[in-house]
């Protein structure tokens, strides 16, 4: 796996620790105060502590994959050319800002297809 391509553990971390504090607040709130019993405040807080770490660590990870699933090599090429357009595509109609209706633009007629219409 290349060392380059993965998520930030120290603000995985960070964010798993946060929130894992804040549902196990009640309980830390409780030990505190005499009625939790300190070993069941600090086993909450540890599972708490492990299952916002995996989802916060999945959540980053599909995050940061699809950040980088553009194919960068072949990104500029398409934009480099400019768009594409048919010999029968009408030209591009700007509207005007007078107040007069503009009027309709109409394709050009080669001469192969007038002879066969």
């Amino acid at each position: 796996m290349n060392p380059s391509r993965r998520v930030d553990p120290h603000l995985i971390f960070g964010i798993s620790l946060f929130l894992a504090l804040a549902v196990s607040w009640p309980a830390l709130s409780g030990a505190m105060h005499g009625s939790v019993d300190i070993v069941q405040a600090g086993v909450h807080l540890l599972v708490a502590l492990a299952i916002a770490w995996a989802g916060c660590y999945g959540i980053g990870s599909l995050l940061y994959s699809y950040s980088h699933t553009g194919d960068d090599q072949h990104a500029g090429e398409a934009t480099a050319v400019g768009p594409l357009r048919r010999v029968a595509d009408a030209p591009l109609v700007v509207p005007s800002t007078s107040t007069t209706m503009p009027l309709p633009v109409t394709p050009e007629i080669e001469a192969g297809e007038a002879d066969a219409a």
